[in-house]
Formats: structure tokens, C-alpha cells, sequence
């Protein structure tokens, strides 16, 4: 969700909190790494809680050989920017390594790749999508009701594909929600 929030909004948001058209474009570009970045995490505290910290340490040295070779490489021609490429080939790389242990270690299926991938095209979906609401609403209304209204739609209709594609279930969320809630009242 934040992948198609960041990437279709982020020079809006950054216009509105911080009035800098060049942070929110860094932002929007830096959102890549939403998820290789939390796929690298997870994975990483996964492995780690099963007893493979030294892997996932190795995994996390092998990662640090594309992110400073892009660096050298790319800061000339990309400046900051080579920065976002660096991190995302670097938590891509740690990630990549960590699936695969998991998955030869038979803690993962690899039948659950495919509901990435699925939430990664829905993701880009839903930001081409709000990238058009928000330019057509940006017409009618100022930024902040701009943004406000974009960002509900594109959580709405990021929720509603995940829940049509199986991948969410709205009704136990909720149910989960008001649980924790009578507990803590």
C-alpha cells in the first residue's frame, strides 16, 4: 500500500508537509524499496529466530558487494539517486538469499512468491490509478483534499483487488480489530 501511496503521491505529500518538490521525488523514487527492503527484515528476523544468524549475517555481507559496487559505479551518474539503486540492490540481494534459505529449508513455500508478485502488480495498479484521480482532483480541489481524497481512493481500491485476489480478508481483520478492542476496554 505505502509502495503506491509513496510512488504516485510522494511529490505531492512532500509539497504539502515540507514545501520541497525535490524531496518528494526522492521520496516517490526511494518507495522501490518498500519491498525489498521489508522482504529483506522479515526474512532476515525470520531466519534469525530459526537459529540461522550466521547465514543471514553472510547473506547480509554477500548483499553489501552489489550495494557498494553500485555506489562507485552509479554515484557519478546518478548522484544521490545511486543511493536508492545501492539500498534497493542491497536488501533485493539479502532478500533473494534469505528466500531461498527458507524455502530450501522448507520454512516457505514457494507457492507464497506468487502472492508478492501479485500484491506488487496490484500495488503499481493502484498507483497508476491514483496518480490520475489525484491530477484530476488537484483541478478541483486544493492539495491537501487533493492528497486526502487520492490517498483514501487508493487504500480503498488497494484493499478491495487484495480482498477480490484472496490475498486480504477484510471481514477477519475487522473481527481481529474489535477483539483487541473489547480486550483493551
Amino acid at each position: 500500500l505505502f509502495l503506491s501511496i509513496f510512488l504516485c503521491l510522494g511529490e505531492a505529500i512532500c509539497i504539502f508537509l515540507f514545501d520541497s518538490a525535490l524531496a518528494g521525488d526522492f521520496l516517490a523514487k526511494a518507495s522501490s524499496l518498500c519491498i525489498p527492503l521489508a522482504l529483506s527484515s522479515i526474512t532476515t528476523t525470520m531466519l534469525n529466530s530459526l537459529g540461522k544468524e550466521k547465514q543471514t549475517f553472510y547473506h547480509y555481507l554477500i548483499s553489501l558487494i552489489p550495494f557498494t559496487l553500485s555506489l562507485l559505479i552509479f554515484v557519478k551518474f546518478l548522484g544521490i539517486d545511486s543511493v536508492i539503486l545501492s539500498m534497493f540492490l542491497q536488501s533485493l540481494t539479502c532478500a533473494y538469499l534469505n528466500i531461498r534459505l527458507l524455502i530450501r529449508n522448507s520454512f516457505l513455500q514457494k507457492s507464497a512468491l506468487s502472492s508478492l508478485v501479485k500484491l506488487v502488480a496490484i500495488s503499481l495498479f493502484c498507483s497508476i490509478v491514483t496518480y490520475n484521480i489525484y491530477n484530476i482532483l488537484s483541478m478541483f480541489f486544493t492539495l491537501f483534499f487533493s492528497l486526502l481524497l487520492s490517498g483514501i481512493l487508493c487504500s480503498l481500491l488497494f484493499v478491495i483487488i487484495c480482498q477480490a485476489f484472496k490475498l486480504f480478508n477484510i471481514v477477519d481483520f475487522v473481527r481481529k480489530l474489535l477483539k483487541k478492542h473489547k480486550k483493551g476496554a
